[in-house]
């Protein structure tokens, strides 16, 4: 018998009484949660490559039982609180509603849920995670919360292999590994995992979207290009905004793929979109004011702001205060670009070692000392690596980061809840990670300046045996 068969066989006798002993809504969730296992393996073996298969194996099963251990630990203390679990009242009202499609006389109040999808797609519900956990419930028949939190969980994992896959696009098998192995060793990633947020959602589609894009970009399959948009369309319902953002990005990738100067077509096209829209709004050829509804905007994301910030928590409040206080008015020039570069600070480095005020911006402290080693150790690094090898990488990274980027800068000048908007930049920022990783590999690889010596240093050093003669000999 093979050793992964070996391993199969003592997993499923260690879950099986879990599964009989446990109490009916664990029992659920634990059945839920090898269904995705299942379903993931047998997606995973349709890869060809059987040395990448195997590495896409480890990195799920790996990425999972961390996570689902993590989770089941967290619901058994009962401590999800002490990580941030805001968003709990959700999963409750999806089980009324549930309850309500059954039939049940639960009550009559609105819940604000959609319970079709049209309603799901008028407007800017951002809806689709309670959608989705509304029929859940109705399909299990079971009041179980551990159960979402399994399938964050699974699709969390799935994050870490896309991450892995989407590096192999341009990077080695070892760079890509390590941005894997971050993903999934990231305090923050397994914290969410465990909470029944719609973030894990989001950022599995995203960094998917993005895989889909340079895959349609390089073979021009329409199937890519169908999967991107059916992306762009499940973005669309957990969070509207963040698809303009997606959708954009996707069509600058394609565009400057295979482009001598990426960086060049895709500042083009973009200051080229943004005078056609002043064209058209300045001729009256479109139906709308466009500049009123930008200031409209302007005036609905400083109230926001405004409304999630505490007025004396300038290091980021507690509960759903997640924003900061920061004076500055965005309906100024420099009000907003004051506005956007100390709220991407903010975005991308908080919480500060002298903002450590609450118990969870301490708790946070694991992730933001990993985070601080990859930013200076390995992405700045990438950076510059990407920009002279790989420009159309960093473009494309650029486009999907930049836009999140500078909106959460505006708008919550911090991170939200359990410092989950920067998650949503932290699969691309791991690209740059790996591109880093790869520009050490490649200097590992290249004679330091301690070898580059003159014919008289190597002939002393020959003397004294420090370097062998295969060295020694090269030109």
């Amino acid at each position: 018998m093979k050793k992964s068969q070996i391993l199969v066989v003592v997993l499923a006798a260690a879950v099986a009484p879990l599964i009989v002993l446990s109490p009916p809504e664990d029992s659920v969730a634990y059945m839920v949660a090898i269904l995705c296992a299942g379903l993931a393996m047998l997606g995973m073996l349709l890869v060809r490559d059987d040395g990448e298969r195997r590495i896409l194996i480890r990195l799920f099963a790996a990425a999972y039982i961390l996570r689902l251990v993590f989770t089941v630990i967290c619901y058994k203390a009962n401590i999800l609180d002490v990580f941030g679990a805001g968003d709990a009242y959700m999963w409750r009202q999806a089980w009324d509603l549930s309850r309500i499609w059954s039939g049940w006389p639960v009550g009559t109040y609105d819940f604000g849920f959609p319970q079709t999808l049209g309603e799901l797609y008028s407007g800017r519900s951002n809806m689709g995670y309670s959608y989705f956990s509304t029929w859940l419930y109705y399909g299990l028949n079971v009041r179980s919360q551990m159960t979402l939190s399994f399938i964050n969980c699974f699709i969390n994992s799935l994050t870490v292999v896309m991450v892995y896959q989407s590096a192999r696009l341009f990077f080695s098998q070892k760079a890509s590994t390590f941005a894997a192995l971050m993903a999934l060793i990231l305090p923050g990633f397994i914290i969410w995992s465990a909470l029944t947020i719609k973030e894990t959602w989001i950022i599995f589609f995203e960094i998917t979207a993005f895989y889909a894009t340079w895959r349609f970009a390089r073979d021009r399959n329409p199937l890519y290009a169908l999967l991107v948009i059916a992306m762009a369309a499940l973005v669309l319902a957990f969070r509207f905004y963040a698809t303009w953002c997606l959708l954009g990005a996707a069509v600058l990738t394609v565009i400057s793929a295979n482009t001598a100067r990426p960086l060049r077509t895709a500042l083009c096209c973009t200051v080229g979109l943004f005078a056609v829209m002043v064209v058209l709004n300045v001729l009256l050829l479109v139906p709308f004011d466009l500049m009123s509804i930008a200031l409209s905007r302007l005036d609905d994301m400083t109230d926001f702001r405004e409304a999630i910030s505490g007025a004396g928590s300038r290091a980021g409040g507690a509960g759903v205060r997640s924003g900061v206080q920061l004076d500055y008015d965005i309906r100024t020039p420099g009000g907003a670009a004051m506005m956007i570069l100390v709220g991407s600070t903010y975005v991308l480095f908080s919480p500060f070692p002298w903002n450590l005020f609450s118990a969870r911006q301490v708790l946070a402290l694991p992730d933001v000392v990993l985070w601080y080693a990859l930013v200076f150790i390995f992405i700045l690094p990438g950076i510059r690596y990407a920009w002279q090898q790989h420009k159309h990488v960093l473009v494309s990274v650029a486009a999907f980061v930049l836009p999140l980027l500078l909106l959460y800068s505006m708008i919550f000048g911090n991170v939200g809840l359990a410092y989950r908007q920067r998650a949503q930049l932290m699969p691309f920022l791991l690209l740059l990670a790996a591109a880093g990783y790869e520009r050490r590999l490649q200097h590992a690889r290249v004679p330091s300046a301690q070898t580059r010596f003159s014919p008289l240093r190597g002939r002393l050093q020959r003397r004294r045996g420090a370097l062998p003669q295969s060295i020694l000999s090269r030109p």
